[in-house]
């Protein structure tokens, strides 16, 4: 028999320690959205290109801290597909060495360039460092390899969003997943509603709202990062398991993590200068699937 999956129950005191954390966020996720952009050059044009439903306008004061209309959570999940990159790291923001702990800005950059590689060249660039590596890290490298995702579970081949995202289509099937998602883990937690929302850093009525499968309703980006850090949760990939329209979204999550742990693991084993020779290697091959 399956176990049925639970929360953490958060203390007032862990709660009330996160706070400070929790005011960032929303300004986080804004500056790493603005960053990720710059890093892709994706100009107003090209990013407008990929949605559907939202303006391009719209799409780029939510990347500006100033901005009194934050980003909702939906479209900071279509823009990471978008940019294939993980949900976590946009709420780091001008902290993102913390996400990718010991990288430099320039490795950092070249990063978030390899994301959107096919599998079989993503595989090519990561040969082509093992190469360099010592043998003691070449070796400890290929025993983390066989820790994570077998190599087809890293292919993006079928994981790619539209070419351009119907971001209303989109809203509906994520926040349905949301729905199903945290009403099956409140249940089985045996949490209320009022713990929920004041985790989530929203009323109740609004958290209700959230559970409504039949609703969708705009919650702002920080609530993925509140449900993961509030409930001390190792990873969110359960909450996008319901998607029905856009099943890929949800297969992309786990074979992401994957990706980003190999190509993060094996740039700690460089050194400075390798990092640099590297990132310009992932530039000049990632340039070509842009």
């Amino acid at each position: 028999m399956t176990e049925k999956a639970v929360l953490n129950r958060p203390s007032d005191a862990y709660l009330n320690e996160l706070e400070f954390v929790f005011s960032e966020l929303e300004d986080n996720v804004a500056l790493s959205m603005s960053y990720v952009r710059r890093v892709l050059r994706l100009t107003p044009n090209i990013l407008g290109d990929k949605f559907d439903g939202i303006s391009q306008s719209t799409l780029l004061k939510y990347m500006q801290v100033s901005y009194s209309g934050r980003c909702p959570q939906h479209v900071l999940a279509a823009f990471s597909w978008v940019t294939m990159m993980p949900m976590a790291m946009f709420y780091h923001g001008p902290q993102l060495h913390r996400y990718y702990s010991g990288m430099n800005e320039t490795s950092i950059k070249a990063i978030i360039e390899a994301a959107r590689l096919p599998l079989d060249q993503f595989l090519s660039v990561l040969d082509i460092i093992i190469r360099v590596l010592t043998d003691k890290n070449r070796e400890e490298h290929l025993a983390y390899r066989k820790t994570q995702q077998a190599v087809q579970a890293l292919s993006y081949e079928n994981m790619y969003p539209p070419q351009t995202l119907d971001i209303d289509a989109f809203a509906e099937d994520y926040y349905y997943s949301l729905a199903v998602v945290f009403k099956r883990l409140r249940v089985n937690s045996g949490f209320d509603a009022e713990l929920m929302a004041r985790v989530l850093g929203i009323s109740v009525g609004q958290y209700e709202q959230l559970e409504n499968e039949r609703k969708v309703v705009s919650i702002g980006a920080s609530l993925g990062a509140r449900t993961i850090l509030g409930f001390q949760l190792s990873g969110h990939t359960q909450f996008t398991s319901e998607m029905r329209v856009f099943p890929q979204f949800h297969l992309l999550r786990n074979a992401q993590q994957a990706r980003d742990n190999l190509i993060v693991d094996v740039y700690r084993r460089l050194t400075s200068e390798q990092q640099l020779l590297v990132s310009e290697l992932i530039s000049s091959v990632s340039s070509l699937y842009r």
